[in-house]
């Protein structure tokens, strides 16, 4: 646990300003650029407020997912113009779909315009109507974000430049290392005393543990005590068998799990076109052990600093791992 915010970056939180009015002998400044009304359903699916073309919609939060991924209907509701190109998309399971791109006109995240212009847009309908897009790590990545489902906000602060950690909220807190790849942002842990790391995966319904890295550590799906509890699937809809064991003891950074009742699955696509002239993800979930999901997310306040290559991070209460309402729904990743 450490030490929270110095006052000095406390007095600049939620000023609106621009980039370039930061002067240069400012020690410190956290500069807010919007805060985002979240709805978190009872499926653990994260959503935020947003409009395009000046009609309300909303948006599913998706740090897991590579890019930013726009519903077919986008053509039919906000008169999105589609290019004549085709994307490929991968998930956990296998082959998505093919997409395309598409100009979508001034889409906007709650009071923030991500502009007008070329966004990639699925050929299959696969969110419901209240929902137009996946918002992935291409879009989030160009903030620090401020993540407090318990308050239904997310902030998006500029790259913290303070020499203090970013927590403005508590007087104490945990924080983990991090790293960005190919948009994935892996958070460093450690289960039963072997480190590994985790995609932090908002569009993940559970925290997830691959079946390789479980072999890693001696397990089996066979092994005593794992008992089959599911399927999960992802973007594509393609259902994969999921299984719960209960570890002696989980570490995301500083802060320790004991016998976390975790769920095991197998997350490396299983099927890939190599002669597709592009690919929305590559197969990046190789060089993940596992996913750390909504469960995990709703119960804390994150602060995620790519910049800084750390997660700050303060329990807010209740089952860290408590499966949502309906686990057949569960996203594992995009």
């Amino acid at each position: 646990m450490r030490a929270g915010l110095s006052a000095v970056a406390l007095c600049l939180i939620g000023l609106q300003l621009p980039q370039t009015a930061a002067a240069a002998d400012t020690p410190c400044q956290m500069v807010k650029v919007t805060d985002l009304d979240v709805t978190v359903t009872p499926y653990n699916k994260i959503l935020i407020a947003g409009s395009i073309n000046g009609k309300d919609t909303q948006y599913v939060v998706d740090t897991g997912s590579f890019a930013t991924l726009f519903d077919s209907s986008v053509v039919s509701r906000f008169g999105a113009v589609p290019f004549n190109d085709h994307i490929r998309s991968y998930g956990v399971g296998g082959q998505a779909n093919d997409s395309t791109r598409a100009n979508i006109p001034n889409v906007m995240l709650g009071k923030y315009s991500a502009g007008s212009g070329p966004f990639i847009v699925s050929g299959t309908h696969f969110l419901s109507d209240a929902a137009a897009a996946l918002l992935g790590e291409d879009l989030l990545d160009m903030f620090d974000l401020d993540i407090d489902l318990a308050h239904n906000k997310i902030g998006l602060f500029q790259y913290n430049r303070c020499a203090a950690e970013p927590v403005y909220w508590a007087q104490s807190f945990s924080e983990a290392d991090i790293s960005v790849r190919n948009h994935k942002i892996m958070v460093s842990l450690e289960l039963n005393g072997t480190p590994f790391r985790a995609t932090f995966d908002t569009g993940a319904s559970r925290t997830l543990i691959s079946t390789a890295f479980a072999r890693r550590l001696g397990f089996s799906e066979s092994s005593a005590g794992m008992v089959k509890s599911g399927t999960t699937t992802g973007v594509d809809q393609h259902r994969i068998d999921v299984y719960q064991y209960r570890f002696s003891e989980l570490h995301v950074g500083d802060e320790v799990i004991k016998n976390p009742l975790l769920n095991v699955a197998n997350l490396v696509p299983v099927k890939k076109d190599f002669h597709s002239a592009q690919r929305i993800q590559e197969s990046n979930l190789e060089d993940s052990d596992g996913i750390l999901g909504a469960d995990f997310i709703k119960t804390h306040h994150i602060y995620v600093a790519t910049r800084s290559g750390k997660m700050y991070f303060t329990y807010n209460g209740g089952g860290i791992f408590s499966p949502p309402r309906d686990d057949s729904s569960a996203a594992a990743a995009k």
